[in-house]
């Protein structure tokens, strides 16, 4: 599915991510059949790998329609724009906003599907969770150590691009528009009225990065649950999650998780020391 006419498809570094999540739902369509054993969970799996693809299409879709009219954006100085560029700016930006929001609201829906599936209990940590704080749970418990490995490298990788689009978004949803940041700090040295715009370039920049960030975050994701369906090794629905006998295992996720009783007994370990 394609925004404008004259787009030559969906970008390539995005093609892994919706495979994974394809490919998964895939595999939880016989799971999902009426009289099925717990056929009401695997189809709200379902419904959240769904919601998962439809948030990439519509951060392509905002990305795409933000390089679109950058394009259309040569001036450097607002108060110089002929309308037509400031209505292309103007629309960049939106579509620019709508994007760098969306990067971090796929994220947050990725952390909160792996809390659910693998009883991480990050709400025990801090009530109102990020991704980022779901991925650092993952790493204090020791859960699903190959996955946590992949995501964990997967966020080094894109550290400082990642760092300066959850700066902006911080920006614009809790103090101001974030393309009046620069405003705000040049008001402090008198510019004398004009008004610069930020560098779109090295905006764009950035947004590409995180786009790729979560399709390489969604494809380990879902690429990991397929896989796990694949060997039946898919978390279970809660009330049949076999709970290990060791009092110290609070992160047991399934009887048949090769890392489960390491977790407990590394546990109960902590708790005697």
């Amino acid at each position: 599915m394609m925004l404008f006419t004259d787009d030559s498809g969906t970008p390539p570094e995005l093609e892994p991510a919706y495979g994974a999540i394809d490919r998964y739902r895939k595999r939880l369509e016989p799971l999902k059949q009426e009289g099925s054993p717990d056929c009401g969970f695997y189809t709200q799996c379902d419904i959240q790998a769904r919601s998962c693809r439809l948030a990439l299409e519509e951060l392509e879709w905002s990305v795409a329609a933000s390089e679109r009219f950058r394009s259309g954006v040569t001036e450097k100085v607002a108060e110089r724009m002929p309308p037509d560029e400031w209505h292309q700016y103007r629309l960049h930006v939106y579509f620019y906003k709508n994007a760098f929001i969306r990067v971090f609201s796929i994220l947050d829906k990725l952390g909160s599907l792996l809390n659910r599936l693998f009883e991480l209990r990050t709400e025990r940590v801090k009530h109102r969770y990020s991704y980022y704080t779901v991925l650092r749970q993952m790493q204090h418990i020791h859960a699903v150590p190959e996955l946590t490995r992949k995501l964990a490298a997967i966020k080094e990788a894109y550290g400082p691009p990642m760092s300066r689009l959850r700066k902006k978004r911080n920006v614009e949803v809790h103090l101001i528009n974030s393309e009046l940041e620069d405003d705000m700090y040049a008001a402090d040295h008198c510019s004398g009225g004009r008004t610069l715009i930020e560098d779109l370039e090295e905006a764009s920049v950035d947004l590409l990065a995180g786009q790729r960030m979560v399709a390489e975050t969604i494809a380990a994701v879902f690429g990991d649950l397929e896989a796990r369906l694949m060997r039946s090794a898919h978390p279970a629905a809660p009330g049949n999650r076999k709970r290990a006998t060791n009092p110290g295992d609070r992160y047991r996720i399934r009887h048949d998780d090769p890392h489960g009783w390491e977790r407990a007994h590394t546990y109960a370990r902590r708790r005697q020391s």
